[in-house]
């Protein structure tokens, strides 16, 4: 650039632009709202990921807590046990149920919210 293009340039106010500065693009109403559908579907699929990963993580967490109530390894769960005395539960009676959660929720506040901060 010479000195007459850098002093015009200065003059007319455009400093710093050159032939390579990408002109503004005015974006037509259907590129906008294509747009905005696009970020929509992200955010939904980023919602519906981490949805998905909070699940298993619960999942993951009862587990645990399963093996700790049986004072065993996850590993060494006996499921055959387990399994059958949930498929007991829809035959229980209502009384038995709600002594159930009452023992249920003793040991959720004496044990395992102890270990959480």
């Amino acid at each position: 650039m010479s000195d007459d293009e850098i002093k015009n340039t200065y003059l007319t106010g455009n400093v710093f632009q050159s032939d390579r500065s990408r002109p503004e693009i005015k974006k037509t109403l259907e590129q906008k709202i294509a747009g905005a559908q696009n970020k929509l579907n992200y955010l939904k699929a980023k919602e519906k990921r981490d949805n998905k990963k909070e699940n298993t993580r619960q999942k993951i967490i009862l587990g645990a807590e399963v093996a700790k109530v049986l004072n065993c390894d996850i590993n060494e769960v006996d499921k055959q046990l387990l399994f059958g005395m949930l498929l007991e539960v829809p035959s229980l009676h209502t009384h038995d149920i709600e002594q159930y959660k009452v023992n249920g929720q003793i040991y959720i506040e004496r044990v395992l919210k102890k270990f959480r901060p």
